[in-house]
Order: structure tokens, then sequence, then C-alpha cells
């Protein structure tokens, strides 16, 4: 009994920070500048690998990305939501493999964080960005279903785009997008 009781405390826990961080997106002003989005994902992975979630039979491949204008803060935050996602889901495969990529467009910088674990339903891509939104199908994965939310608010709030993408089965791949115009952050 005490053990499901400290077991609901922590997700209690967890819950009550993700609220915050969702709450505090919208609080940060300024900030914005030049940012190495290459050291981004690699410090944000340093994040969920410091977290110790067996990382180690991971293939963690990061490609040079290019770089944003925008809110260093915030956008280390994405990489690291999304990072973290990538780790869970594929907890549970042998090779387990997680890359991250970017491009450079006209208009907007590309950046993709795809991973191979169990993919979700294609029909389910938008609706995962909705607050305490979860697939079913993945309900033992722990996460409060906020942290797609949190990634959806600060790209949107830095002027991009956000999406998801599986075929059901091979894994997942989170794409958001950063526009070149400064205006946007």
């Amino acid at each position: 009994m005490l053990k499901a009781i400290q077991r609901s405390s922590t997700s209690a826990g967890r819950l009550l920070d993700q609220l915050v961080q969702f709450a505090w997106v919208e609080r940060q002003e300024g900030g914005a500048g030049d940012v190495d989005m290459t050291e981004l994902a690699r410090a944000a992975y340093s994040e969920v690998v410091d977290a110790g979630d067996h990382i180690d039979s991971i293939r963690f491949e990061l490609n040079d990305l290019p770089p944003a204008f925008g809110n260093g803060a915030l956008l280390e935050r994405v990489f690291s939501n999304l990072l973290s996602n990538a780790v869970k889901y594929t907890r549970r495969r042998p090779d387990r493999r997680i890359t991250v990529t970017g491009e450079t467009g006209a208009h907007e910088n590309t950046y993709r964080v795809a991973d191979n674990g169990p993919g979700f339903d294609p029909a389910l891509g938008e609706s995962l960005f909705q607050p305490f939104r979860r697939v079913a199908s993945h309900l033992d994965v722990e996460g409060s279903g906020l942290g797609l939310a949190i990634v959806a608010r600060i790209v949107r709030k830095h002027g991009g785009r956000v999406w998801a993408e599986s075929d059901g089965s091979t894994g997942a791949r989170f794409s958001f997008t950063v526009p070149l115009d400064r205006r946007g952050a």
C-alpha cells in the first residue's frame, strides 16, 4: 500500500512540474537570439541521459542542424521533451535508435526527431499535441500527457509548425519548424 502511495505522489509531482512548464512557456518573453541547434539537441540528450533511463543501449545519431533564431531555453525544452519521449517509447526495442536531423528551407528550418519505437496510429497525429492526450495503446508508458503540448506551445510561440508522423509500427517522427524571419520569435 505504501509503494502505491509513493508511486502516486511521484506521479502527482511530475504532473505538477509539467503543468508549471506548460504555464511557464507563455510567460517567457524575449531572450531571442542566434541558437546553435546542434549543441541544443546534444545538451537536451545529455539531460535525458543524466536522468538514467537505460540509455546505454540507444544508438543516438545527431546530424549537424541548421542554426535558428529564438529563445534557446525554450527550444532546448522542445528537444528535451521530444528526446525523452523517444527514449521512453523505444524502451522495448532491442536495437533502439534515435536520430535528429534538420534542413534549411526557403522560409523556415525544419528539425526532426525520429525513433524506431512502436509508433502510433497515423490518424492520431494532430491530437497528440493537445494537453493530456495520450495514445491508448501506450498508457503503460509513464507521462503526464503534457510533453507534446508543451512542444507545440513553444514552437507556435516561435511562429513555427509542429507535426507527427508514423505508420503505426516502425517508429515515430516528430518535426517542427522555426521561421527564418526573426520577427517570428
